[in-house]
């Protein structure tokens, strides 16, 4: 499907990479607000983008998205770890 804006063409998959690319953006800045829920905001959209990688035959994406899912897991339980300590070191 391919429809026209402003005389350029716009497919499916730009679409799905601009929704993407903003979903990432947001769980960006949710982290930058400080919480936890950033990181399964960025998680979430790694799996989409794998999705996206795989039907669109960018297999590059796969490597990427794989390393990004991992990053964002680990940080996610590094900040759910030191969340528990503070709240079991509060007074």
């Amino acid at each position: 499907m391919t429809f026209w804006i402003w005389g350029l063409p716009v497919t499916e998959a730009f679409i799905w990479s601009v929704g993407l690319g903003i979903a990432g953006i947001s769980g960006q800045y949710i982290i930058g607000k400080k919480s936890h829920k950033g990181y399964l905001v960025g998680m979430g959209t790694q799996i989409l983008w794998f999705i996206f990688a795989v039907q669109t035959k960018q297999y590059g994406f796969i490597l990427l998205c794989s390393l990004y899912f991992g990053i964002y897991f680990k940080s996610w339980r590094e900040w759910r770890a030191d969340e528990r300590k503070s709240e079991h070191n509060a007074p």
